[in-house]
């Protein structure tokens, strides 16, 4: 699919901004923090930074979810372990969005300790282009993650996804899941390994196949 923008803007794709891994401002008033600009995702456990990572080699889960969203995002603690995020975006990977509707994102994390962080997330909006074949469908994308270090030594974490799309051509899906461990032998030393699966399912019938993006 062509990842087009507006006249005078340029196309609007990963490509483009990869200089720009974040550009936020924000402002907090109370416990209420509101920002706009670039954020990375909050998909999943991988993000853009190599040395953020637990691995160097990037999971399949990470090529398959969205690196970056532009838009607002809203945050608020709940309580002194659950914290709440709301985000309204161009999308995934849009900085200027392929078509007229915005994206809406929910995130509620779970810290119960130093030592244990878990997450659950929906995203949902119209993701395809305007004049994309299978039309402009709503996609749900749910998301899933836990951190855990088991003991100083050893770290623990795991997520699992699940979207839809129903659209002309049936309903495209897709499910993944990733595991890792990470053991600190010495001071400066990480060993690290990872286990990830994705399955997916393009729609199509007689009258043609919704495109991938």
């Amino acid at each position: 699919m062509s990842l087009s923008s507006s006249a005078g803007t340029g196309a609007s794709d990963a490509q483009l901004w990869q200089v720009i891994q974040q550009a936020i401002v924000g402002y907090k008033v109370n416990q209420l923090q509101t920002e706009a600009g670039i954020f990375l995702s909050p998909v999943g456990l991988e993000n853009l930074a190599i040395k953020d990572q637990w691995n160097w080699s990037r999971s399949t889960p990470f090529f398959a979810l969205p690196y970056y969203h532009a838009g607002v995002r809203l945050t608020y603690p709940l309580s002194d372990e659950l914290t709440g995020v709301f985000y309204v975006t161009n999308g995934w990977n849009d900085v200027v969005n392929r078509n007229a509707y915005p994206c809406f994102a929910g995130v509620v994390t779970w810290t119960p300790s130093q030592t244990l962080s878990t997450s659950l997330l929906y995203f949902g909006g119209v993701e395809d282009a305007t004049d994309a074949p299978e039309g402009q469908p709503w996609r749900h994308l749910f998301d899933a993650t836990a951190t855990w270090q088991a003991t100083p030594a050893v770290a623990l974490a795991a997520q699992a996804d699940a979207g839809f799309e129903p659209n002309h051509f049936g309903t495209s899906r897709w499910f993944d899941g990733a595991a890792y461990v990470r053991v600190q032998p010495a001071a400066r030393l990480y060993l690290a390994a990872r286990v990830d699966y994705f399955h997916e399912y393009d729609s199509h019938d007689a009258a043609g196949a919704a495109s991938r993006s």
